[in-house]
């Protein structure tokens, strides 16, 4: 379904400087108040007679359960994963070799602050705290989970 967002979108609007994230960004908002999806996304980026492709793969239920798979031939590394089961979410480790994956896990419930209070980390949080582990301006930075 996402992917036929994504063609009716790109059909409708033939301005050039409509750029891939800003549709695929149009495509999630319009999913941004359900409480569960899935979908697979090819983004591929052509220039300079070289071409990128990333494939995602998303699966997530409201408030907090997250399955989160991106690949690239052409980027190292050539994946990144992020995963939560509502209680714990991991993603790699920030200085991850080819052949060295690890993973950290962290929990869903934080302590707020002051009052001992916890809080539950909803997607965009999980997702936020996964990304800041990537190298800074990766090329799987595109995707925004509000």
């Amino acid at each position: 379904m996402t992917a036929l967002t994504i063609a009716l979108l790109m059909a409708g609007n033939q301005t050039p400087a409509m750029k891939s994230g800003d549709i695929i960004s149009r495509c999630l908002a319009k999913y941004a108040n359900v409480n569960s999806g899935m979908g697979e996304i090819l983004m591929t980026q052509a220039a300079s007679g070289k071409k990128i492709s990333i494939k995602t793969e998303l699966q997530f239920e409201r408030p907090s359960k997250m399955f989160l798979h991106q690949t690239s031939e052409m980027i190292q590394p050539n994946d990144w994963l992020v995963v939560s089961d509502g209680v714990q979410f991991g993603y790699d480790l920030p200085t991850v070799r080819t052949n060295d994956r690890r993973r950290l896990f962290e929990q869903i419930a934080t302590v707020g602050t002051g009052n001992g209070e916890k809080r539950l980390l909803k997607l965009h949080s999980i997702y936020m705290a996964a990304k800041r582990s990537r190298k800074p301006n990766s090329r799987f930075d595109w995707l925004n989970l509000g």
